[in-house]
């Protein structure tokens, strides 16, 4: 179990890339991390999300990001949302400002992937 609860100095645009650049980072059974802001290269993460197909994945956004970057989190979650079978561990995004009733949908299908509860 990975966890992390940031500020702005310690995330940057090339923290993505670092993290998967360690070896056991893609053998996590959990990775969690939260207070993230928009420096945050959250195209690259979820290609890697798109693929993880084991670490349980928990992003908690900070409440100062840019609506241009809530706007994208939107559209990562509507697309997991959107798909019917997950062939990859869907992530628990939340973030300040999230579409009503996509928070508990979320958690809905993080825990019929996982069928448990947190």
């Amino acid at each position: 179990m990975f966890f992390l609860r940031s500020s702005p100095t310690n995330i940057t645009f090339k923290t993505v890339k670092e993290l998967l650049k360690l070896p056991h980072f893609l053998t996590l059974d959990s990775f969690h991390i939260s207070d993230i802001p928009d420096k945050f290269d959250i195209e690259s993460f979820y290609i890697y999300m798109k693929k993880n197909k084991q670490t349980k994945v928990y992003l908690n956004f900070d409440d100062s990001i840019s609506e241009a970057y809530k706007i994208r989190l939107e559209d990562i979650i509507q697309e997991i949302i959107a798909t019917e079978k997950h062939d990859y561990a869907p992530p628990f995004i939340m973030f300040l400002g999230q579409i009503e009733g996509n928070e508990i949908e979320m958690l809905n299908i993080f825990r019929r992937y996982y069928k448990s509860s947190f």
